[in-house]
């Protein structure tokens, strides 16, 4: 009597032994986990011109991957009166110095760079406390009625925005 069998696998479906899927899951996931390695052992286990092929095959990945992240870390040039619209961002930050104070005898001997408009109207501050103030060579005076731009994380104080300055290559003169 012939029998008839259903939903029979193929032959090469069939698990020849239980510990065979393992085996073979284990030596493709070390070949992956390999590839970028430059070893005999790689060249060895993919043949050299494989090896090869896949490593070049992610460097327009990485290139991506890296244009992608210095664009989204670019500066952004604002002037002071847009300043007051990305408090929290970093960017650089460019106008016209119009009057400034050292508050010597305040907490914390604050300098204060107005831009575009005098103090009380200002539009935008540019601080530095007095502990940074040794890098900066006299600036209340190096930077009056100068153009410049300061590059730095925007805050705001009363709700005036400002950038805090603590070293002299955050400012550039124009």
């Amino acid at each position: 009597m012939e029998q008839t069998v259903v939903n029979r696998r193929p032959e090469s479906l069939r698990i020849a032994r239980p510990g065979a899927i393992h085996a073979l899951l284990t030596r493709h996931f070390h070949r992956v986990e390999t590839l970028g390695i430059p070893d005999s052992a790689n060249r060895t286990a993919l043949g050299a011109d494989q090896a090869m092929h896949k490593r070049i095959a992610t460097f327009p990945i990485l290139a991506i991957v890296l244009l992608a992240t210095s664009l989204a870390h670019a500066q952004k040039n604002l002037s002071a009166a847009e300043a007051k619209d990305h408090v929290g961002e970093k960017a650089t930050v460019c106008g016209k110095v119009v009057s400034t104070r050292w508050a010597e005898s305040s907490r914390g001997s604050p300098t204060f760079l107005n831009f575009d408009r005098p103090y009380p109207n200002q539009v935008f501050t540019l601080v530095i406390w007095g502990n940074d103030r040794s890098k900066f060579d006299n600036p209340e005076t190096t930077y009056r009625g100068k153009r410049v731009c300061v590059t730095g994380k925007i805050s705001a104080f009363k709700g005036v925005p400002e950038v805090v300055a603590s070293d002299p290559a955050q400012i550039q003169m124009q």
